[in-house]
């Protein structure tokens, strides 16, 4: 798709959470990657480039505040994609509405429908 592939991970899971719950619980988990990158920025503009940090797992710490950044940064560019791979209505729940909303236009072919 285009990210980086230090962030195929993440774009996968924001994908996967998309999937298989809804595109809201993903965007909630992408805004955290995006303040995540912001406070990482904040903090080595802060320390004019000085303040450390590593990584831990997942995580980011920053080390002189020992705040931990849970699961990490993306790219701007990874972000960019994962935006636009979020939209729309592709997932489970999605699909029961779909197929209820076509059962109520032709209830004649309901049983039909249950099948799929």
């Amino acid at each position: 798709m285009g990210t980086a592939p230090e962030d195929s991970r993440k774009v996968a899971e924001l994908v996967g959470i998309k999937t298989f719950t809804n595109e809201f619980i993903a965007y909630g988990a992408l805004r955290d990657l995006i303040n995540n990158r912001h406070k990482l920025e904040n903090y080595t503009d802060y320390f004019n480039g000085t303040g450390s940090w590593s990584w831990r797992g997942d995580n980011i710490v920053l080390n002189i505040t020992n705040e931990t950044l849970k699961g990490g940064i993306i790219s701007v560019k990874s972000e960019v994609i994962s935006t636009y791979a979020l939209c729309g209505f592709s997932n489970f729940g999605s699909m029961g509405i779909t197929l209820g909303s076509i059962g109520a236009l032709v209830p004649n072919r309901k049983q039909e429908l249950s099948s799929m």
